[in-house]
């Protein structure tokens, strides 16, 4: 980079700085913080009420366990939207949303709009962008872990102690993940949960995860060695063949597909949750916008039919030889939908040609009244 190319670069930083000064600002204000600045808004929230989901979950009191599971996934959306906020604010406005959430989110004062009507993406959305952004980071599985323990918890007010020390297992895994995205550390982030208690609920988590994989893994390679110890080598191909058939079977080329099986290398199945992102639908309220009908692809179990390897959604991701994420064609009901909206399009510009077609007979024939009374003024005179 030149000299003259980078003091550039600067002074338009310097700019955009200034101008940004210059802009009225926005406060954020929470029960216990005011601030102009939404990332330091959602990281104040996200550090808050994960901090509390870690002290509250292990409570015998059923009112601390539901704080706890709602501030788990309270935690995990704002760190989450914290993620993206550091590249830049906008990214969390909702795409449906009126352009005051932008102006809001990027720090400027809109007197039309207040905190409770900004509009922003959904939890699932927020983990989607975040993955696409840091590769690796904040997988499905355990974001919906969280997602679905909150939302039992607020809309029924129901909380199962197992599944919401899996859900706070899961946010500070995933938040770990974050905080060298969100440029923090991890005192900054948990204070005094961070030099013992935030590693041991990781590392027991991590640990268990892969116990429960390497099991099963020697249950399946001993079942494997059995059954080619015991078929004559004349038979077992054609037996193994047979076994993997099972396979084609189910495979659809979506919900399921072929995936190698880590232990005996034969074609599994790896069955998937599709995401289908809300905004794909946005012609609903942006008739000028259909969306691209993105839909992504994420490991939810494995099954092996020839040495009956098996595995859950939360030790799918742990295999590395496994697709983590796949991009997917837009669905068929997408196309057809877009086909329809392609017609209707076609039929409005037909409609708004007739129309503009009679509003121009319309300023003929005034014209030609315009003439008309010209040249009888003309004839008074």
């Amino acid at each position: 980079m030149t000299t003259n190319s980078a003091e550039s670069q600067a002074t338009r930083r310097e700019h955009a700085a200034d101008v940004q000064k210059a802009l009225p600002t926005h406060n954020w204000s929470s029960a216990n913080h005011k601030t102009t600045d939404v990332t330091q808004h959602l990281f104040v929230v996200a550090r808050s009420t994960a901090r509390a989901a870690v002290n509250l979950y292990l409570s015998d009191d059923h009112e601390e366990v539901l704080w706890a599971a709602n501030a788990v996934g309270i935690a995990l959306e704002t760190a989450l939207k914290l993620t993206l906020a550091v590249v830049d604010p906008v990214l969390i406005a909702d795409p449906k949303s009126k352009p005051g959430t932008n102006l809001l989110l990027a720090g400027a004062l809109n007197l039309k709009f207040t905190n409770k009507e900004v509009k922003s993406i959904g939890a699932s959305d927020a983990g989607h962008l975040v993955r696409q952004l840091h590769k690796g980071v904040a997988s499905f599985s355990q974001c919906e872990v969280v997602f679905d323990v909150r939302n039992s918890a607020t809309h029924m007010g129901i909380v199962d102690t197992a599944e919401l020390e899996a859900a706070v297992t899961a946010m500070v895994s995933v938040i770990q993940g974050l905080l060298e995205h969100i440029g923090k550390t991890a005192d900054e982030f948990w204070g005094e949960l961070a030099s013992e208690v935030v590693p041991r609920i990781v590392n027991e988590q991590t640990t268990k995860i892969q116990r429960g994989i390497d099991a099963k893994k020697l249950r399946a390679r001993r079942y494997f060695d059995r059954l080619c110890a015991d078929v004559p080598k004349a038979q077992l191909e054609l037996l193994l063949s047979a076994l993997e058939a099972r396979t084609e079977e189910e495979v659809d080329g979506e919900e399921s597909v072929r995936e190698e099986c880590p232990v005996c290398h034969r074609a599994g199945v790896l069955r998937r949750y599709i995401e289908e992102p809300s905004s794909n639908y946005r012609w609903y309220t942006e008739p000028q916008d259909p969306g691209t009908g993105e839909r992504y692809a994420y490991p939810d179990e494995f099954e092996c039919f020839v040495c009956r390897l098996e595995l859950d959604y939360d030790e799918v991701g742990e295999i590395e030889e496994f697709e983590q994420e796949a991009e997917l064609e837009p669905s068929a009901e997408f196309e057809d939908a877009r086909a329809e909206w392609e017609q209707e399009q076609e039929r409005e510009r037909e409609r708004e040609e007739k129309r503009e077609e009679i509003r121009e007979a319309e300023r003929a024939r005034e014209r030609e009244r315009d003439d008309l009374e010209a040249d009888a003024f003309a004839k008074d005179f």
